[in-house]
């Protein structure tokens, strides 16, 4: 997950989920005010803008346990006895601090 420019890099794990039955992802510009198709590989991506360190750091304890929930969520009836992952409100907002933290202008958006 990368940050590039002023737009926040979401997940791979997240962003396919939104591809359409041709592998697509279509999502607005708000730059250029048009609508654009992408893919979820290459939405945004900028290669070694982290450090492999903070790469394997944010795989660790942002994406793998975020993957985790959605691949729950995914599958889940919402009947009782179904458990979620251990933690999964943490895992959803630890997800969630990472994004602002990536993006200082969202930040102060939400702090306004």
């Amino acid at each position: 997950m990368t940050e590039v420019g002023s737009h926040v890099q979401i997940p791979r794990l997240i962003l396919k989920n939104f591809h359409n039955e041709n592998n697509e992802l279509f999502y607005y510009d708000v730059d250029l005010k048009t609508i654009k198709k992408g893919h979820a590989k290459t939405f945004y991506r900028e290669q070694g803008y982290f450090s492999d360190y903070v790469e394997g750091y944010l795989g660790k304890t942002v994406e793998t346990p975020l993957g985790k929930l959605v691949s729950f969520l995914k599958k889940a009836e919402f009947k009782d006895g179904e458990n979620p992952p251990l933690n999964y409100i943490d895992t959803a907002f630890t997800y969630l601090y990472s994004l602002m933290s990536r993006a200082p202008m969202l930040l102060n958006e939400i702090n306004e």
